[in-house]
C-alpha cells in the first residue's frame, strides 16, 4: 500500500500491513510526546533566562541576548463581534480587554 490511493478490490490485507501501521502510529505518538516534552523544556529554560536577565544577570562574552516583548489584545473573534454588536460595543470591549503579553528570548 505505502500510502497510495489505489483501490485493492478483492485482495487480502496482510497482517504485516496492519502491524506496520500500528507500529508507525506508536512511533508517531512517541515522537509527539518527546516533542511536547522538549518544547516544555525549552519554554521553561527560556522563561528562566528571561527572568535572570530581568534581575540583571551578566551575559557571557560572545552572546547577545535580547528579550522581545509583544502584546496581543485583539481576539480572533473581533470581526465577528463587530458585525453582530457594532463598532461602539467592539471599541468598548476592546478598551476593557487586558492584552496578553508574550516574551521571547532572542539569542544572537
Amino acid at each position: 500500500m505505502n500510502g497510495s490511493n489505489t483501490a485493492r478490490k478483492h485482495q487480502q490485507i496482510s497482517p504485516i500491513e496492519i502491524e506496520a501501521l500500528v507500529a508507525r502510529r506508536d512511533a508517531l505518538d512517541g515522537l509527539k510526546k518527546r516533542y511536547d516534552h522538549m518544547e516544555a523544556s525549552v519554554r521553561a529554560t527560556e522563561a528562566d533566562l528571561i527572568e535572570a536577565l530581568r534581575l540583571g544577570a551578566d551575559v557571557p562574552q560572545g552572546y547577545d541576548l535580547q528579550v522581545r516583548t509583544t502584546e496581543r489584545k485583539y481576539p480572533s473573534w473581533k470581526s465577528h463581534f463587530a458585525a453582530v454588536c457594532g463598532a461602539e460595543a467592539t471599541a468598548r470591549v476592546l478598551g476593557e480587554t487586558t492584552p496578553t503579553i508574550y516574551k521571547i528570548l532572542i539569542v544572537k
